[in-house]
């Protein structure tokens, strides 16, 4: 009986009248919920240190006529069938805050999808939350303080909500979070850049709609590109990481530990796609500003790997094939020292740029040479390591990293990994047949074994070998059908 009355005198408390209608004010109700010492903070009931904070509701059991459309709008397999019947029968909730562009705000209340995205999140994957979390230790540490509250939480779970319902959950994978991190980086940019962020159960509703002005859009965009740029050395020296190596040293029984095979993989896409446009450049010497660069890394392992990177990049970007003998000489030297050094990062990807530069030079024999020599190190025990969506298995990350423990990391990458064959503009390397493959990025990538049989049927053509061309062929189409030395992740173009 007392918790009838006490529920009586707060709803005739907080009834107002708006002509010949009566409404439940949701000012009046957070106003008689109110106690001394406490502050209201929107719908919230917060102490004055903000540490802890009370938001009262009415939940309605039915499922609002507005969000009706979420219930059998397309989408892959997430969220299931299942768990859409299980949201809409718990309902949605009410809580005692109006639109503050509204007339009538202080008569309002706002719809809560609260139990929905908690049984949503509950549903998430471990990559998934990993990501959300990521996002939020950007948001906490690098977009908070630079533009405020600009963006919030809210946003960033409601753009996992979308990418999780757009892709397959099969893509959410421990080895994909790169891939998939760097997925909820573009659509967090693309959001502010459109200034829209529909709401998930709602999408008439446009999150972002007057959220900030223009110039605050411009500084936005740029903070959210200078991370996408370097997302890991963003992430990496945010306070909360800080503080969890802190930890770390101080808690011997911590101990953060993974494979560097995922970082390869990254660095050189990551690489290859930030330097597409950067050697074009006229007004100043490319490979000394990268090289710069590189020397300045901490770690000397790690900057001649760099080095190594750089080095299979300018093979292509000083080649000119003339016939004067002397220039011809000192060009043989240049391309025979900077394999030399790429050596060091991709050891397949070198030589067989060095067998297209001797194809170029009508040195059929030399290159063939240099093929079956690539072709002997694609064994079934070597790595296939492409680009940034690249998967790894555990047996990998554990083969990887102890190899590395071994020897260290350079000579892993040598006599581990298997990785593609990457052209750049103007593709002065690539065989006049294939020029016409699909670029992305001003590069062209082929997966070293496909390439090894490609050129031998190249070298064998003008030599007019037909046994040898017909072998090149069957070989090439058997290493297709069965994927040999080509990851389940590439697909065949």
């Amino acid at each position: 009986m007392k918790d009838r009355k006490c529920f009586l005198d707060i709803f005739s408390s907080t009834l107002c009248t708006l002509g010949e209608e009566t409404f439940f004010s949701s000012k009046r109700f957070r106003e008689h919920l109110f106690t001394t010492g406490m502050i209201i903070h929107g719908p919230c009931l917060s102490d004055p240190d903000g540490t802890c904070e009370v938001a009262y509701s009415f939940r309605c059991k039915e499922w609002i006529t507005s969000a009706q459309p979420w219930i059998y709008r397309p989408r892959s397999t997430w969220p299931d069938n299942k768990l859409v019947m299980s949201i809409v029968q718990n309902g949605v909730l009410l809580v005692p805050i109006g639109n503050k562009h509204s007339p009538n705000e202080n008569l309002e209340w706002r719809i809560s999808f609260s139990i929905a995205e908690k049984q949503l999140i509950y549903s998430f994957s471990h990559t998934q939350l990993l990501c959300y979390a990521l996002l939020k230790i950007i948001l906490t540490d690098i977009i908070k303080p630079k533009h405020g509250d600009l963006i919030c939480s809210y946003f960033l779970k409601t753009i996992m909500f979308w990418l999780s319902e757009e892709s397959c959950p099969s893509e959410w994978k421990p080895e994909s979070i790169i891939f998939c991190f760097l997925k909820c980086l573009r659509r967090l940019t693309y959001c502010i850049e459109n200034k829209t962020c529909l709401h998930y159960f709602i999408p008439d509703y446009n999150l972002f709609e007057d959220r900030f002005a223009d110039d605050q859009q411009v500084t936005l965009l740029n903070t959210m590109r200078r991370i996408y740029i370097s997302p890991w050395n963003a992430i990496f020296n945010t306070s909360t990481f800080q503080e969890y190596r802190l930890d770390s040293r101080n808690a011997h029984e911590i101990k953060l530990t993974a494979s560097a095979l995922p970082c390869i993989s990254y660095f050189g896409s990551h690489f290859h796609n930030a330097t597409s446009s950067f050697f074009n450049l006229l007004d100043f010497n490319p490979m000394k500003r990268a090289l710069t660069c590189c020397i300045n890394f901490p770690d000397k392992t790690f900057r001649k790997y760099a080095i190594s990177t750089i080095s299979n990049r300018c093979i292509q970007s000083h080649i000119k094939f003339i016939r004067n003998n002397k220039s011809f000489y000192k060009q043989n030297h240049f391309v025979l020292g900077t394999v030399k050094i790429a050596l060091s990062s991709n050891v397949l990807g070198s030589w067989l740029l060095f067998a297209s530069y001797l194809y170029q030079c009508k040195r059929f024999k030399e290159c063939i040479y240099i093929i079956n020599y690539c072709l002997s190190e694609c064994t079934p025990d070597k790595i296939p390591c492409y680009s940034i969506g690249s998967h790894f298995s555990l047996k990998e990350h554990t083969v990887f990293d102890k190899m590395q423990r071994r020897v260290g990391l350079i000579d892993t990458c040598k006599n581990l990994l298997i990785q593609d064959v990457v052209f750049y503009h103007p593709f002065i390397l690539v065989p006049t047949e294939l020029t016409r493959l699909s670029r992305f990025l001003n590069m062209i990538r082929i997966p070293s074994v496909v390439y090894c049989h490609v050129l031998l049927f190249l070298c064998f053509h003008p030599l007019r070998d037909d046994r040898g061309k017909l072998t090149a062929l069957r070989e090439l189409q058997l290493t297709i059908r069965k994927r040999y030395c080509i990851r389940e992740d590439v697909i065949s173009a």
